[in-house]
């Protein structure tokens, strides 16, 4: 028996009032918010038709489709042309005719880390635009950064956003917070269905029939890894090591001794990059190299090559040319 202010408890208690109150009982029941939630599907329920393989450098992307048989290449960088607005971004730079008139160029991670998630996003963006992936438009980072609907995703095979998976790999020691930035950047801004992260010096261990422990070197762009596995797994932090020097530093000691020999060439860092990429080896009979330079001159061992510089009227890029006099021994 309920009592109501004001009123007489035997009137609150009869037969007539009873079924106002189970009424009113069945009608907030019924529109209760907890049950339309609790029909309301949690998660996604479609599960994810492509996954994606992200294997983000400091220079170069390599990322592909699980099911590809080799990766593909993208620059992790940004650039923008004098006097122009218009950003450049990942291989859209290679289409520039002149290197020289590219300022602004930025990267996106240091030693390892990224440092720049808005400027990663970018070439994320542009990486999805290659494969034919339609992400949504209508997020905060889309209308900060200005993104548009790609041209090629018209006419090529569309895939959308909620329908992949992405792996991407990462160095180890990576901060909690830059992981976090990661996963939101990609459910949030992207769309995707699910993110996963793996180290890449680990995926590179092979396994050998006999022995156990292997030890992987990654060799970045502004760091270098050492990562000691045992059975597939990485043994714990105070065996693995950060070197602070990469293929950078590579460039830049090419850059010093080039200088001090030859023209000025502090500022031709994609000329020395070029340089570096077509000309260095790997010698692998190190001490039979050096002797035969101390007995032949140059231009006549066997690993001697000469680089045209282009001259920036005609050409742009260098060339690489046998010398004549050694030339004209392997004719």
């Amino acid at each position: 028996m309920t009592v109501l202010p004001g009123g007489d408890n035997k009137k609150s208690a009869s037969p007539s009032s009873k079924p106002d109150i189970k009424k009113r009982h069945r009608e907030n029941s019924s529109s209760s918010p907890s049950k339309k939630k609790a029909k309301a599907p949690i998660g996604n329920p479609v599960p994810p038709t492509h996954t994606l393989i992200i294997d983000n450098g400091g220079d170069t992307l390599k990322y592909g489709w699980i099911t590809d048989d080799k990766p593909r290449f993208l620059p992790n960088v940004t650039a923008r042309l004098a006097h122009q607005i218009t950003l450049l971004v990942g291989d859209e730079l290679a289409r520039v005719q002149n290197p020289n008139s590219l300022i602004a160029v930025t990267r996106s991670l240091e030693r390892g880390l990224i440092c720049n998630m808005a400027n990663q996003m970018q070439v994320w963006k542009r990486l999805l635009d290659l494969l034919g992936v339609i992400i949504p438009l209508q997020t905060e980072a889309a209308t900060a950064l200005g993104w548009k609907a790609s041209k090629k995703n018209a006419m090529a095979k569309t895939i959308p956003s909620h329908s992949i998976a992405v792996l991407l790999l990462i160095p180890p020691h990576c901060p909690r917070l830059l992981i976090d930035q990661i996963t939101f950047a990609w459910l949030e801004d992207f769309g995707v269905a699910h993110v996963g992260f793996g180290n890449s010096t680990v995926c590179a261990a092979q396994p050998h029939p006999t022995f156990r422990t292997s030890c992987t070197v990654d060799l970045g762009w502004s760091s270098s890894l050492i990562v000691p596995t045992f059975q597939g797994r990485a043994i714990s932090a105070p065996a693995i090591r950060r070197l602070p020097i990469g293929g950078r530093h590579l460039v830049n000691i090419l850059k010093y001794y080039m200088s001090y020999r030859q023209y000025n060439l502090m500022d031709q860092d994609h000329l020395l990059r070029d340089v570096l990429e077509q000309l260095s080896f790997v010698s692998l009979q190190f001490e039979q190299d050096l002797k035969l330079a101390r007995h032949k001159p140059f231009g006549r061992r066997v690993y001697d090559r000469e680089f045209l510089l282009p001259n920036y009227q005609t050409t742009h890029q260098g060339q690489v040319r046998i010398p004549i006099a050694l030339q004209k021994e392997l004719e």
